[in-house]
């Protein structure tokens, strides 16, 4: 279970947030890292006026962990309060951010080099992409070690800023919506990381891996991506998160068993 904490700060974090450079932070923050316990941190939390979903980020790095992968250090916050970000930017009450570990001398690498350096790490990453909806995340390493990130598509989109809006009913059907559409997907998102695990030469450890993750049981699975915390909207996320994952894990298991 991953906790989401209530931040109140957050207006004065970000107004000392650091200048940076790298091109995968792209619109984020970075700023002290002293609540994940490192020297830095990027935040990625939505401006309202964009269609990024980092509620479903903080699930993502926490499946992605619980499916093997190393990954950087990471933390869940929410805001309580509207704040006004650097950029100009409007970051709406009840956002969910996550707070992701600043790797330092961060390389991009191909799948050949991942491959090289770790198949099982290869393997993982695929396995990973199994639950994505379009446009994996990035091949990175740091020092020695490499790291996939930017993992905002993994799952179904949520904002719970926008669902706090609404009535329960109405957030119920849009998350709903949000879970079909993504469920519509799966045999061709499935298809695509199979696919490149054959390319890659490492299908066998892939479907390996696949058909290992699908055995696991629900009471094991499900409270890897269940978010708890003391914002309203922790049960119902985690609610739809895990139906559209126990839905697209069937499509992977009946997938990797007829072929």
């Amino acid at each position: 279970m991953t906790e989401i904490i209530e931040v109140n700060n957050l207006q004065e974090m970000l107004t000392s947030s650091i200048p940076q450079e790298n091109e995968w932070i792209g619109r984020n923050f970075k700023i002290s890292g002293d609540l994940i316990g490192c020297e830095y941190a990027i935040l990625k939390m939505s401006p309202h006026n964009t269609s990024k979903t980092p509620t479903n980020e903080v699930l993502a790095y926490a499946l992605a962990s619980f499916i093997g992968l190393k990954v950087p250090k990471f933390l869940g916050i929410w805001t309580p309060k509207e704040i006004q970000a650097p950029g100009g930017y409007s970051i709406k009450a009840f956002s969910i951010g996550v707070l992701i570990e600043y790797l330092s001398n961060l390389a991009n690498i191909d799948w050949d080099a991942a491959v090289a350096i770790d198949h099982n790490f290869a393997a993982n990453v695929l396995l990973l992409c199994c639950f994505d909806r379009h446009e994996w995340g990035d091949l990175v390493l740091s020092g020695n070690t490499p790291y996939f990130i930017d993992l905002e598509r993994i799952l179904l989109p949520i904002k719970p800023e926008w669902l706090m809006s609404e009535n329960p009913r109405k957030r119920a059907m849009e998350l709903e919506g949000h879970r079909k559409y993504y469920n519509s997907k799966d045999i061709s998102n499935i298809s695509e990381a199979l696919s490149k695990g054959k390319e890659l030469g490492i299908y066998d450890l892939l479907r390996e891996k696949a058909h290992t993750f699908c055995e696991i049981p629900l009471k094991l699975l499900i409270p890897a991506i269940t978010i708890s915390g003391n914002h309203p909207l922790c049960v119902m996320i985690s609610k739809f998160a895990a139906k559209a994952l126990i839905e697209r894990r069937k499509s992977l298991a009946s997938m990797i068993k007829s072929l």
